[in-house]
């Protein structure tokens, strides 16, 4: 089994080695708890390998996320042509033009254009940020059977796929139309308050396919130019 290592120091261990190739993941959690980042993190260090890798965003414009992951001190022109950020912008206006009824695209249609971008470029590495956003553009008929439908492709194009899912902190559900069943893996992102006002973030390895993972929540954080985690205090002993 070929892994894809996440680059966050001291958690790739518990995962194996990382990500198996074909797995398709979500990366869920409410805001602030760092799920753009870490998949940005995740897509840099393995363009720097090669992997040609695709950014999808439904939210943020292109040149708003590539500033961002500029202020972590990607140097992106290590990566050119390997890494690419597409934004969705042009879609949002289409709908604006075509007085779309009830605003949205078919689901279909949608799936559809992420494919088209994804075979574009021949990427082998997808985040798309985020599932909320695509579900605010696209009426879906049957949304289980959709997704199911979507699902299915990306494997069939044998992409790793990081799925942005945004959630309450405290939920137990990771998706909104049963995403979590359909997933190989899930990433659970939160926020704690700890001494008053400070807050840390953490990282829980909800399920992965075909790896004996570490289950408990990480603390995570971002120093001296890279994600650094520590393990609960049950593995530390």
């Amino acid at each position: 089994m070929t892994t894809l290592k996440m680059h966050i120091q001291g958690y790739d261990e518990y995962l194996q080695g990382g990500i198996p190739e074909g797995h398709i993941v979500l990366i869920s959690g409410g805001p602030g708890t760092l799920k753009s980042s870490i998949s940005f993190n995740f897509l840099y260090h393995n363009a720097m390998v090669g992997n040609k890798c695709l950014y999808l965003s439904f939210e943020q414009t292109q040149d708003s996320i590539v500033r961002q992951m500029k202020k972590f001190g990607y140097n992106l022109n290590l990566v050119r042509g390997n890494l690419r950020v597409h934004d969705t912008r042009k879609w949002r206006e289409l709908l604006e033009e075509a007085k779309v009824e009830g605003g949205k695209l078919p689901s279909v249609s949608v799936f559809k254009e992420v494919v088209k971008i994804i075979e574009t470029i021949e990427a082998k590495i997808l985040v798309l940020d985020s599932l909320n956003s695509l579900y605010v553009l696209s009426n879906f008929l049957n949304p289980r059977d959709d997704l199911y439908k979507f699902f299915k492709k990306l494997r069939d194009l044998k992409i790793t796929a990081f799925l942005i899912s945004e959630v309450r902190g405290d939920s137990n559900v990771f998706g909104v139309y049963d995403e979590d069943y359909l997933a190989d893996g899930i990433f659970h992102l939160v926020t704690e308050k700890v001494k008053g006002e400070d807050v840390v973030r953490k990282i829980r390895c909800v399920k992965m396919r075909e790896v004996d993972h570490a289950t408990g929540y990480f603390t995570i954080s971002f120093e001296g130019g890279k994600f650094i985690v520590k393990p609960p205090k049950a593995l530390t002993g």
